[in-house]
């Protein structure tokens, strides 16, 4: 069988090849899925692994560099097991109140409702980031889709210059899920208050308060206000899971 890739010369006859046609095809199809070249169309010229798939179920349209959380994947492999095992795509969703912060990716393109666009899950990114403080280095979701400074979510490696929107490299998947804090009130046993969150070498006040939970005091105790304590983050809450003090009797 002749070789399809042989080149033509001047004077050879050219036969075209319903093979090499369809070849050249699907090279072009993947040329255009891949944006174009690297760096074009949404594509991140640094190929990484956290670079995904990413479906925008935020019941509206986004632009470049907004923020979505991860709700689940699609198609659920249940229905389609074939073609989740060849790639997933992970279904995005505007981010709550209750979204752990770090729980997030950057869409690398513009998207509209419905529309699967590719996003970073993890490792570095250019993003647009909301500086609620010229001094944090963390951002993270909150209800938005405009990431906001001060979340423990990623790391930011550089931003521009005051406080507002600004462009940021950030590096998604670096999210620390303790923080340091003091109780701005009594947690009882089972219950939660309010608690500043301290940050920062030395640690100092942020000026970032966060609901804080209990769940490893027994019945009928509690901690004071102003106790020092450790925060971790599960399911989208603080716990309290550490104090420097001992409970006492509500």
């Amino acid at each position: 069988m002749a070789d399809p890739f042989r080149k033509v010369g001047d004077n050879d006859p050219f036969l075209p090849s319903a093979g090499l046609h369809n070849i050249i095809v699907e090279m072009a199809q993947w040329f255009r899925n891949q944006g174009g070249a690297r760096g074009i169309g949404g594509r991140q010229a640094t190929e990484q692994t956290g670079i995904i798939d990413c479906k925008n179920t935020s019941g509206g349209d986004l632009a470049r560099f907004a923020a979505l959380a991860i709700d689940s994947v699609f198609p659920d492999p249940s229905d389609n097991a074939v073609t989740f095992a060849n790639g997933p795509i992970l279904r995005g969703i505007t981010p709550t109140a209750s979204t752990d912060p770090g729980n997030f990716c950057v869409l690398l393109a513009p998207a509209k409702d419905d529309v699967i666009v590719r996003a970073c899950a993890s490792g570095v990114c250019v993003a647009k980031v909301n500086i609620n403080d010229a001094d944090d280095t963390t951002c993270g979701v909150d209800a938005t889709t405009v990431l906001q400074s001060g979340k423990q979510g990623a790391q930011i490696l550089w931003k521009e210059s005051g406080t507002g929107e600004k462009w940021a490299v950030i590096r998604v998947g670096s999210f620390d899920a303790t923080q340091f804090a003091k109780l701005d009130a009594t947690l009882n046993a089972g219950s939660s208050c309010e608690a500043s969150i301290w940050s920062g070498d030395p640690l100092a006040d942020s000026g970032d308060n966060e609901t804080v939970y209990d769940w490893f005091l027994e019945s009928g105790m509690k901690l004071e206000s102003g106790v020092k304590v450790m925060l971790t983050m599960i399911s989208g809450k603080w716990y309290v899971t550490q104090s420097n003090t001992c409970p006492v009797d509500q």
